[in-house]
């Protein structure tokens, strides 16, 4: 058995509890081989944090994005071949 979770602390509170229930009950069970933190949600912390050190702001849709490039395009000349 494997219990995937984020990383709010109260899962190491389960997950302790969890472990003395199991070996009480002779199952084999150590949060540190039977707990895995979900990755994609660790990504996203990191992904978080970055963007947030960089100052971007939320977009509400692509043409937000577009639009900015389109300004940056008429400040900066085309390089062309």
């Amino acid at each position: 058995m494997a219990c995937i979770t984020n990383n709010a602390s109260n899962n190491d509170t389960l997950m302790n509890k969890l472990q003395v229930t199991c070996q009480s009950r002779k199952i084999e069970f150590t949060t540190n081989n039977n707990h895995v933190r979900c990755l994609a949600y660790i990504i996203n912390l990191a992904v978080q944090a970055a963007l947030f050190k960089l100052k971007a702001s939320y977009v509400e849709n692509e043409n937000e994005i577009l639009d900015q490039d389109n300004e940056i395009s008429e400040v900066i000349p085309k390089v062309s071949n």
